[in-house]
């Protein structure tokens, strides 16, 4: 986990990307989906599940405001 430090680097990737609000429980995206670029999580708590070939719901990774959802996807 890296947090983004740098005020330049925030102010440009904050001007190439486009805010999006999930309701709690939503999905950004979905296992097996191509992952088409990168989340900047700005306000609250993003986590990370796989589903077990038995159905258990596995947590892969949680992360919060200033922080990045990436390859946790791929």
């Amino acid at each position: 986990m890296t947090l983004i430090k740098s005020a330049e680097v925030l102010e440009r990737l904050r001007d190439l990307g486009q805010p999006r609000s999930i309701p709690r429980g939503g999905s950004l995206a979905l296992e097996g989906e191509p992952a088409s670029g990168f989340w900047w999580v700005l306000k609250g708590q993003v986590t990370i599940h796989q589903i077990s070939p038995d159905g258990r719901q596995i947590e892969l990774g949680r992360f919060c405001g200033g922080e990045i959802v990436a390859a946790a996807l791929a």
